[in-house]
């Protein structure tokens, strides 16, 4: 059952084409996959394995990243490590922190104090604890350790997450002791990267680190000099369908990044954010990738991180850019190809655009020019070139390969636990709180679906509070089970409720008893395995 569940999944997604992609369809730009859930889905490793550069793995996740190998040697996959937590989760020896738990304990100064003088924990994520990433002793642990599974491991590198500039996300800055602001906090984790990222370039792994690119733009290039590349996990969007995309000031610093990173001749891996099937969001990341690409840059649309997909468009025969990208008068940007032509429109209105020539693609046929919604991106290709594929996903054929064989769980176990029942929401001031009721059978732990997207943390009991709604969002919720074999329940029910805005001077008076509040409510559907702490996933850690 849970074989051609998985199976099904991957054909349900933007398109699973039997045949094999367009090999060098465009010089300026790649693709990457994240798939650090514990249980991501792989109906074809030679198909992954032949349209991806980069694949991201968790460290658990050998056979695969061996299959993968197989498949294609060409193919880096990159070892999943957090820089910045120390993970408690899990039985060892390893974890998905580059330093675990047990060996902090011996080097209690590890653990980053807050300032009551207390090690804490990660908002919304109980088995992760504040690193102090300043200390020394702590990064050169963190190198040692790393290097020595990434070698014995045989990766090709090591994907760092949470390579931060600010622990806004996870903490408020005042109250962390030891670096109370964004640039202190900043300078440590500089020192950091500065210290880990050339071990792991001399021990001969690639060291690509998830940077907070948007927002701390100059402080990321500054940081790629130490690394091979980084990842910008918000690329231009995130969040479901139909929200979170950058208005055109963030929209055009991150095509500068894209630009700056070519500069450096460094690594992007463009990671645009939504539900797997929105081809407005990976037309538009694909797009925007494609204006500033000179080959470094690796795109990705993820609605979660156990799921490949795909766009038609992304097999289009575009050929090398003729020049660097343009800007239009009425905001549109553009960039000519040898066999096609990519426009962007990041305003906030629909602007008409002419080609200049014919061109076909993105539902567009033998046209000239088009009418652009807020947004939205056109890949074209020239009307004479090849055939364009529908407007619409199609499923992959039935003629289909057959999915590859994926390592059973530690059980062996093919039965998925009992669905959640009784899903109750309950919003209070700042945050909606969810409980439920389910069968005491082997569940482990659970996911939590807000407004299609997967949440952060995975409680392992049936409660769940979520911090990261926006105030005044209509949400709707959804719970499942999994097992210790990786089985999945069935989704439940759903509730929905909209968010109340947080009392005045909550966080001042909460500071005052001792406690951490989360002062700001960044919105995201930023999931967190075990440790794995990636936007859009809910790894249940057997």
């Amino acid at each position: 059952m849970l074989q051609r569940t998985r199976a099904v999944v991957g054909l349900l997604l933007l398109s699973l084409a039997a045949a094999s992609p367009a090999q060098g369809a465009t010089s300026a730009a790649g693709h990457s996959r994240t798939a650090i859930d514990s249980v991501p889905a792989f109906p074809s490793y030679s198909l992954t394995a032949g349209r991806n550069q980069y694949v991201i793995l968790s460290f658990h996740q050998r056979a695969r990243m061996q299959a993968l190998k197989a498949a294609n040697p060409s193919v880096k996959v990159l070892m999943y490590k957090n820089m910045s937590a120390i993970s408690s989760g899990g039985a060892g020896p390893e974890y998905s922190s580059g330093v675990g738990y047990p060996e902090a304990g011996v080097h209690p100064e590890w653990l980053l104090k807050d300032t009551t003088g207390q090690a804490f924990r990660f908002w919304g994520y109980s088995w992760l604890w504040a690193a102090d990433i300043g200390n020394t002793a702590y990064q050169d642990a963190w190198a040692s350790n790393v290097i020595a599974s990434a070698k014995a491991g045989g990766w090709d590198g090591v994907f760092m997450d949470d390579t931060n500039y600010s622990i806004k996300s996870h903490a408020d800055p005042a109250d962390v002791a030891k670096y109370p602001t964004d640039a202190r906090y900043g300078a440590a984790m500089r020192s950091m990267v500065a210290n880990v990222a050339p071990k792991l370039r001399a021990a001969g792994e690639l060291a690509f680190a998830n940077l907070q690119w948007a927002e701390f733009s100059s402080q990321a290039n500054d940081w790629l000099q130490f690394l091979d590349g980084g990842m910008d996990e918000h690329f231009v969007k995130w969040g479901s369908v139909g929200e979170g995309y950058a208005d055109p000031t963030r929209w055009a610093r991150q095509l500068a990044n894209v630009k700056e990173a070519e500069r450096q001749g460094k690594g992007m891996l463009a990671v645009t954010q939504s539900t797997n099937t929105d081809q407005q969001a990976a037309r538009f990341g694909w797009a925007t990738a494609l204006l500033g690409g000179q080959g470094h840059v690796y795109f990705a649309l993820h609605g979660d991180y156990t799921n490949e997909n795909w766009l038609p468009e992304y097999d289009y025969a575009l050929g090398d850019p003729t020049g660097p990208e343009s800007k239009d008068a009425n905001g549109v940007h553009r960039r000519v190809f040898a066999g096609g032509l990519v426009l962007v429109n990041p305003t906030g209105t629909t602007q008409t655009v002419s080609f200049g020539a014919t061109y076909s693609g993105c539902g567009v046929t033998g046209a000239t020019s088009a009418s652009m919604p807020a947004h939205t991106g056109l890949i074209l290709t020239k009307a004479a070139g090849p055939a364009v594929p529908p407007a619409e996903p199609t499923p992959a054929p039935t003629s289909a390969p057959a999915p590859a064989p994926i390592p059973p769980g530690p059980t062996g176990d093919t039965t998925p636990p009992a669905r959640p029942t009784g899903l109750h929401a309950t919003s209070v001031r700042g945050k909606v709180l969810l409980d439920w009721s389910t069968n005491a059978d082997d569940t482990i732990g659970y996911q939590v679906l807000r407004n299609g997207v997967v949440m952060a943390a995975r409680p392992v009991t049936s409660k769940y509070a979520d911090t990261s709604v926006a105030v005044g969002v209509k949400c709707t919720y959804r719970v499942r089970a999994a097992d210790a074999a990786g089985n999945l329940s069935a989704w439940s029910r759903p509730v929905t409720v909209r968010s109340k805005r947080r009392r005045a001077k909550a966080g001042k008076t909460a500071r005052a008893k001792g406690l951490r509040v989360r002062k700001r409510h960044h919105v995201s559907a930023r999931s967190r395995s075990r440790g794995h702490k990636v936007r859009h996933t809910a790894q249940i850690r057997a």
